[in-house]
């Protein structure tokens, strides 16, 4: 054994892995592996084949290619009392624990306090991944009175709860969607977006000015772990953006608005209609313009995509016809069932223009001030962010069928409106998929069997690979035939006015169902 004396402690070190959780570090130095100890402060010499099994040990450790020897002690003390502040600020959560939390959450309170890197550390994992099952906050609350730091990270978790458990849901659908069945990519890129704060980024920032700028600057070190999980250079820069995307649709925090593109005649109005709504942290979307007279784009998927994301449409219309596209748009916003507010200047004659139909609804179209329909907007935001609060965070539930003239659909849509928390949409196999829940498929006396095993093929491809089986459901209504399902997806029988009620109850479970840490 060797200690570090001041004749060595200039050695330089390579590949050095630091094992926080164990107080330890392994690295080499002049072509020779050695183990150092936080504990003994000595460092022992090794084989290389050791160092898989002391990898093979822990979960977590982190890898600087070359550093000082002098500097090891210090940045292993540091990393070893972040990894015990985590402990003891989880203890803190551990009802089990009775008279110790008190005492966990001051040792824990005392180590950040010392260091605001373990600080970070330990805010980043708990506001990065999804919070324990059973973990008592408000008692942890109540005992960490005194404690300013553990009591402000147990405070933003607890304001921040909902939005965390939609980062997380958002994250196993995307995740799936880019590493099928690759559980060590996707935890290895999770770890990546806790520890460089990403997550804790997202799921905190309220603004979405704030939460834009966020979008648009990818994490740090980006390239490296690109190298380190041999992925495409193209991939992990998608995955962001999906991420980002599908996390700001389905956030509580904001309402969406899609703010139609207009001719151009229009743009500075449009423009000007976009600062209003983001001043007052809206969420405008398209972010680029969605015209392309490309032959290879299918200009009204693109439209439909955007307006599966919004809560609200608008239109600034003119006396230009605009080559057919603002009709598109109406027409798609109209199919898609969202509120539609449209405007034209007060001196415009939109019933001049005789190439778009959709100026026969020119009644519903607002012709006054630009200030005026400023207002009427911020009226509808109001009403929309009303209902949003009540149903964000509802019990999402989809019932998947091959027509929507179908008998077994509509019984259970009426089944569900007795349920005062769960709310229904009606998918068709073309629908995207949706958050939910609870995916239903409903079988009846009219469903052609063959017809039937397309859509489950299809509703399986729109919604991606599941990560738990159970949240995609076969619900038969037909008495005398059993539809033929996948192996491990599960079939329900039910013919009576009480299927609904067991179904809510078993999409109340999946929803409270806390979803594992990577």
């Amino acid at each position: 054994m060797e200690k570090l004396t001041t004749a060595n402690q200039n050695n330089q070190l390579t590949d050095v892995y630091i094992l926080g959780q164990l107080g330890k570090a392994i690295y080499r130095r002049e072509g020779q592996c050695f183990v150092y100890s936080l504990e003994d402060r000595e460092e022992v010499p090794c084989e290389e084949k050791e160092i898989v099994l002391w990898l093979d040990a822990i979960s977590e450790y982190s890898v600087i290619s070359q550093m000082k020897q002098s500097d090891l002690p210090e940045l292993l003390k540091e990393s070893a009392n972040a990894y015990d502040a985590l402990s003891f600020t989880l203890n803190g959560l551990d009802a089990d624990l009775e008279e110790l939390r008190p005492r966990a959450i001051q040792m824990a309170n005392k180590l950040c306090g010392k260091s605001e890197k373990v600080h970070t550390f330990v805010q980043n994992r708990l506001l990065g991944y999804p919070f324990p099952q059973g973990a008592d906050l408000d008692g942890a609350i109540t005992f960490a009175q005194g404690c300013e730091k553990i009591l402000n990270l147990y405070g933003q978790v607890k304001e921040n709860l909902d939005t965390l458990q939609v980062f997380h849901n958002v994250w196993q659908t995307v995740a799936n969607e880019f590493f099928p069945h690759q559980e060590t990519e996707q935890a290895r890129i999770l770890r990546f977006l806790v520890n460089k704060g990403v997550i804790r980024d997202w799921v905190t920032t309220t603004n979405w000015g704030n939460f834009k700028q966020l979008w648009q600057t990818p994490p740090t070190d980006e390239e490296r772990l690109l190298e380190k999980l041999n992925l495409p250079d193209e991939k992990l820069p998608k995955l962001f953006a999906s991420l980002k995307e599908e996390f700001a649709r389905r956030s509580p925090r904001w309402i969406t608005v899609f703010l139609a593109e207009v001719t151009d005649d229009l743009e500075d109005r449009r423009d000007q209609i976009k600062d209003f709504l983001e001043a007052q942290n809206i969420r405008v979307i398209p972010e680029t313009t969605l015209i392309k007279w490309d032959e290879n784009i299918n200009i009204k998927q693109e439209v439909e995509k955007a307006l599966s994301q919004s809560d609200l449409f608008v239109q600034l219309l003119s006396e230009k016809a605009g080559k057919g596209y603002p009709q598109l748009q109406y027409e798609c916003a109209k199919q898609a069932n969202l509120r539609i507010l449209q405007w034209c200047d007060e001196t415009s004659n939109l019933q001049a223009v005789s190439k778009v139909n959709v100026w026969a609804l020119v009644d519903a179209v607002l012709k006054t001030k630009i200030a005026d329909f400023q207002q009427r907007i911020t009226v509808q935001l109001k009403e929309i962010q009303a209902i949003l609060l009540n149903t964000r965070d509802a019990i999402k539930v989809s019932i998947s069928t091959i027509t929507p003239e179908s008998e077994a659909a509509h019984s259970l849509m009426e089944q569900f409106k007795q349920e005062g928390d769960i709310v229904c949409t009606l998918s068709l196999p073309s629908t995207q998929g949706e958050n939910c829940d609870l995916d239903i498929l409903s079988f009846d006396k009219e469903t052609d069997e063959n017809s039937f095993s397309r859509l489950i093929a299809q509703r399986r491809k729109n919604y991606g690979e599941r990560p738990q089986p159970s949240q995609q459901i076969v619900v038969n209504m037909d008495p005398v035939r059993t539809p033929l399902i996948p192996a491990g997806m599960q079939l329900l029988d039910c013919q009576n006015n009480q299927c609904a009620k067991y179904i809510a109850n078993y999409a109340r479970t999946i929803h409270r169902e806390p979803r594992k840490a990577a």
